[in-house]
């Protein structure tokens, strides 16, 4: 709920379908959302009154992806030990010099009852990056073909993006409210990882800046799963040629580089920077698989 709304009433318009809500699955744990065309204030009251109102589905985390999708701006939290990812701040964003929220009326503090993870980010991120190709048009930066085929093919893909990140199986864990609720700018700048898109220059008044990510503290478990998508990469990056790889975005789990095109992905695989961090990835993984295998019993 936002920062306005958070210490105000809910009502729903007696004449709407809505105002009566019957609990359908009492056992499940997440919220649902209410969705209403219309929100105002009464005019006796500091309640707020919502009109013309849809109860959506009971799609876990709902409630925490939608803002994460289609907010201006959002900062991400992580708990105490930078392990994994908690929640996030969204809204318009912070000054720069000061740390002031720009609207912070219409801040939204969010905990995560879900298990979002780097690959959970890429995917947000992918809907947010087609959603800025459709909607921009600046000379030179466009790299989708602007005729009634590609618009309609561009717009396929950002709703596939868009189930992919909605439809995901994921865990259900116990949502952390962060420390410092409603306060930006938290992580500190050796934290942040910055998203990249390679071929594409992404223009200064995206609709949708995709999000900084948080350089976690690595664990056996979560090495393993990075190992495992660079080999992936590496399959589909000696395949280059094939046609379908063209339709998908992909990411370098090591680098947070995403890349439009086969070439691209060649590119940066044999780049030094790329190579030095996947050496350093794979000689840690190798270090904790060797601590985490059992040991042997002495004769």
């Amino acid at each position: 709920m936002s920062n306005l709304c958070s210490h105000k009433a809910i009502r729903v318009e007696r004449s709407s379908v809505n105002s009566v809500l019957l609990n359908g699955e009492p056992q499940n744990p997440h919220p649902r959302l209410l969705v209403s065309c219309f929100v105002g204030q009464s005019a006796t009251s500091d309640h707020v009154l919502l009109r013309n109102t849809t109860l959506l589905p009971a799609v876990p985390g709902l409630h925490c992806l939608m803002p994460v999708l289609f907010a201006p701006y959002v900062e991400l939290r992580v708990n105490a030990e930078r392990s994994e990812y908690t929640g996030a701040l969204c809204g318009l964003g912070y000054e720069s010099p000061t740390n002031i929220a720009l609207y912070p009326e219409h801040d939204l503090e969010l905990a995560f009852d879900i298990a979002f993870t780097d690959e959970d980010l890429f995917m947000v991120n992918r809907v947010r990056m087609i959603i800025n190709l459709i909607l921009q048009s600046a000379p030179g930066l466009a790299i989708v073909n602007w005729s009634g085929a590609g618009l309609a093919s561009c717009q396929d893909k950002a709703r596939q993006y868009l189930l992919n990140v909605i439809t995901k199986k994921r865990q259900t864990v116990k949502p952390r409210m962060a420390p410092r609720r409603y306060v930006w700018n938290l992580l500190h700048r050796d934290w942040r990882v910055h998203a990249v898109v390679e071929d594409v220059v992404p223009p200064e008044n995206s609709l949708l800046p995709l999000l900084d990510g948080v350089t976690l503290e690595p664990s056996f478990h979560n090495l393993r799963d990075v190992r495992k998508k660079l080999q992936d990469l590496h399959v589909r990056a000696s395949n280059c040629r094939d046609s379908d790889f063209g339709d998908h975005i992909m990411r370098c789990p090591v680098c947070d580089v995403m890349s439009m095109s086969p070439y691209a992905v060649l590119q940066h695989l044999r780049s030094e920077v790329h190579i030095a961090k996947e050496q350093q990835v794979l000689e840690l993984y190798d270090k904790l698989s060797a601590e985490h295998k059992p040991k042997g019993h002495s004769p």
